[in-house]
């Protein structure tokens, strides 16, 4: 990873984070991606451990900050 790649990484996380935090924290991802929240970035910052995904039955499945 390049450097140029980490500074992207980190502005388009700080822009999802930005997103989910006008959402509390919480969003589905329809919404996220709605939202403008690309689909590899949403995996990427599971991977990274800075989302988690949280599914309640029978709703959609959801992505969340976790406040741990």
């Amino acid at each position: 990873m390049t450097a140029e790649d980490s500074n992207s990484h980190g502005s388009r996380f700080d822009r999802a984070i930005a997103v989910f935090k006008n959402h509390c924290g919480i969003l589905r991802t329809a919404l996220a991606l709605r939202s403008g929240i690309h689909p590899g970035t949403l995996y990427t910052m599971r991977d990274f451990g800075v989302l988690e995904m949280v599914i309640a039955l029978p709703t959609a499945r959801r992505w969340a900050i976790p406040t741990w």
